[in-house]
């Protein structure tokens, strides 16, 4: 319905955040959001970015706090992780300048690191150690539900976390710099500006 009103009201630029790598992945909604917006005919953008850096503080915020550990199930896998910051400042660029509409920009981070890689930067960042201790997909699910997550987040993340195990999160572009000609931010940025999130708040 959303998307049909948005016709109805003759829109001159979608701009949806969609997820790298969703072409060959149609299991996945944003798969299917955009097929729907190209069968409506209405002018898009797609960004699709990789996994967001700002996960870590938000849904696996507890455990890094918690238990100084990342509980991912990506295996030795690569993330080419991404700032949201940088997504927003991306939507920004190609919804003020047309030549973007019909372009879909695949944008990641500038290195692709593996969760062990992530809890190191993380270790010497925060000062404390972080550990990454690689849970199955099977008991990472487990964990999820009986935290209360909705079901279908948990199936996404599972499948999200089944594609970086796949060696299929890996890749690096450079579209970032060049729609915003400056460099990505780093995951070592990242985690300094967000520092206070991975740390025990003091007693007040």
């Amino acid at each position: 319905p959303f998307l049909d009103a948005l016709v109805a009201r003759h829109v001159k630029q979608v701009v949806f955040v969609s997820l790298l790598g969703v072409a060959h992945n149609p299991m996945t909604p944003h798969h299917q959001i955009e097929k729907r917006i190209v069968e409506l005919g209405l002018p898009y953008t797609f960004i699709r970015p990789s996994f967001f850096m700002q996960n870590l503080n938000t849904t696996h915020q507890a455990d890094i706090v918690g238990h100084r550990d990342l509980f991912v199930p990506a295996g030795h896998g690569r993330t080419s992780f991404i700032d949201t910051r940088d997504i927003g400042a991306t939507a920004a660029v190609v919804l003020r300048d047309p030549a973007y509409i019909g372009q879909k920009l695949d944008i990641t981070g500038a290195q692709a690191l593996t969760y062990a890689d992530a809890a190191q930067i993380m270790t010497m960042e925060l000062g404390v150690p972080i550990t990454y201790s690689k849970p199955s997909l099977w008991r990472f699910r487990k964990v999820m539900l009986q935290r209360g997550l909705p079901k279908n987040y948990v199936n996404v993340m599972v499948m999200l976390y089944l594609i970086t195990q796949l060696g299929n999160a890996k890749t690096v572009t450079t579209t970032l710099p060049n729609v915003l000609g400056r460099p990505a931010i780093s995951f070592e940025q990242y985690v300094h500006d967000y520092r206070a999130e991975f740390l025990p708040k003091p007693l007040s």
